[in-house]
């Protein structure tokens, strides 16, 4: 499985890491070929749920589709119209980041057609986030392990390329065995693991050159590599992401890559750096995204990072109000079905670790990661009207994710804590998390523009700070979100600093005597 690497004290604080990184920076495959659309095999969606076929959808006289067109033919779905067609979509997913559905689709795959190995591929990979070294490679190596299985069972023979990508993955997820330059375990291993990988993504690239997914998986294996061997993500000091935008950019001029909706997703990661010499580079890929994708909430976002750093705030608003249209338009047509079912239909019990549905959160962690992105950037413009909506609508959120979730109407017996309060309460912390940045920022940028005379074209008074009138800010302060457990996804770090930041709004704007918030606080608060 490779040689691997290991920590040290090199440059960048791996020593044997920086020796042991050594791959192809100038990619010299042949790409000149295109996989058009017909020319790959995209299976058959007419037994497929409503949303399914619109996820999986094509629109070959425009150019684009729902989720990106991507090619990645089958051995076994060449003779299985609905499994190939579930397969194209889990890998749909996969490429735009939507974990969440990638495992639904690949479990539904394994479900229907038990037989069908490179379904349990895609469920391993499911569980890898490689761009932020989250993974479960004990879950991923269950399913690998059972492929082969079905595999050995069934007397399958996966074409060559089919078992490269099988192997790559299985050298991701092989924590137990012994390294050449690291430690056993999971976390000891992932330096050693991630490398493994992407020599094999390195292979297939070259193995097979037309093949836009396997040059988007080395440009996102490359991102990961060095998200772990370096210190810094400067320029210049960290050899993997230099190497990822370098070939990035090689590939781009490839009309098998440019129209490859990963490749042109995991490029628009590389490119996410607060460094002038990066961001710049990265915007003929955040305008050719949406030519080819109109309908992947997390992928249609990701420009707006790209926007935002080189300072263009109205095609950043563009971009997320596109994504969060998108995620709307998806649970519309019954995804939020699979998502726990309608919010209330039973209250938290800490016995059974059953909540009420929670179908009005499904991929919530995509759609309102876009909503607050938004709210800061149509607040550039002194767009507060826009800005109090986008906030009102995560307090609704919020509102709901507590009722689902139980709330603050959870008991802790006998003085132990409850670290796990349910699937709601962890979506409705988060939000609270965000809720509180938007309206942190929509009181101060009020605030500060009534300071100034209220400049700006729709920048008009509100009749109350935070919530543009439909609530006061400072009565919507529930529940402290800085504690210690896993309901809080951005715990760590993201909820003191959205607490500080929220208190810090409101003394502001009691300082200089704006609106009402001294006396809505004195109120919420008990006098």
């Amino acid at each position: 499985g490779g040689g691997g690497v290991r920590r040290g004290d090199g440059p960048s604080g791996h020593g044997a890491a920086d020796r042991a990184y050594t791959i192809s920076s100038n990619f010299s495959g042949n790409t000149s070929a295109s996989i058009a659309e017909g020319e790959c095999d995209q299976g058959d969606a007419s037994s497929l749920e409503s949303f399914e076929a619109w996820a999986l959808r094509d629109f070959p006289e425009e150019g684009t589709s729902t989720w990106g067109h991507l090619c990645f033919d089958t051995s076994q779905g060449a003779d299985d119209g609905e499994a190939q067609a579930l397969f194209i979509l889990g890998m749909k997913a996969l490429s735009n980041f939507a974990y969440g559905y990638c495992k639904f689709n690949f479990e539904k795959l394994i479900k229907s057609k038990p037989s069908f190995v490179m379904g349990y591929w895609g469920r391993a990979m499911c569980e890898t986030h490689l761009l932020w070294n989250s993974e479960n490679p004990e879950v991923s190596h269950k399913y690998l392990k059972e492929g082969r299985e079905k595999q050995d069972k069934h007397d399958i023979k996966l074409s060559d390329r089919e078992d490269m990508y099988y192997k790559a993955a299985e050298a991701l997820n092989d924590y137990s065995s012994e390294w050449s330059y690291c430690d056993d375990g999971i976390s000891d291993s992932q330096p050693c693991r991630f490398k493994a990988f992407n020599d094999a993504c390195e292979a297939l690239m070259m193995a097979y050159p037309e093949d836009g997914n396997a040059g988007a998986w080395v440009v996102l294996s490359r991102l990961a590599l060095g998200t772990i061997i370096c210190h810094t993500s400067a320029p210049g000091l960290c050899l993997p992401a230099d190497d990822a935008r370098s070939l990035a950019e090689q590939l781009m001029e490839s009309p098998s890559y440019n129209t490859n909706p990963a490749f042109l997703h995991y490029s628009l990661h590389s490119f996410d750096y607060p460094y002038s010499e990066v961001y710049t580079r990265g915007l003929p890929f955040a305008e050719q995204y949406p030519k080819l994708v109109n309908g992947s909430v997390h992928s249609l976002h990701m420009p707006s990072h790209v926007y935002q750093r080189n300072g263009n705030f109205s095609a950043a608003a563009a971009a997320d109000r596109a994504s969060v249209l998108a995620g709307d338009a998806f649970a519309a047509m019954g995804a939020v079905r699979y998502a726990g079912g309608p919010i209330g239909e039973k209250a938290y019990d800490p016995s059974d670790g059953v909540v009420s549905g929670f179908g009005w959160a499904y991929n919530a962690g995509n759609i309102y990661h876009s909503l607050e992105y938004e709210q800061y950037e149509v607040l550039q413009a002194c767009d507060f009207k826009r800005a109090a909506l986008l906030t009102e609508r995560m307090g609704v959120a919020c509102s709901q994710g507590l009722a689902a979730g139980g709330g603050r109407k959870v008991e802790v017996n006998d003085g132990d804590e409850e670290d796990e309060l349910g699937e709601s309460l962890f979506e409705a912390t988060t939000f609270y998390g965000w809720l509180y940045r938007m309206q942190a920022r929509l009181s101060q940028q009020a605030t500060f523009s009534g300071l100034l005379g209220h400049v700006g074209e729709a920048s008009e008074p509100m009749p109350l700070p935070g919530w543009g009138g439909v609530a006061p800010m400072a009565t919507s302060l529930p529940l402290p979100l800085a504690w210690e457990g896993t309901t809080d996804y951005n715990n760590a770090v993201y909820a003191p600093q959205s607490e500080a930041g929220l208190w810090n709004a409101i003394a502001v704007n009691s300082v200089f005597g704006m609106g009402r918030a001294a006396r809505v606080l004195r109120h919420a608060v008990g006098g």
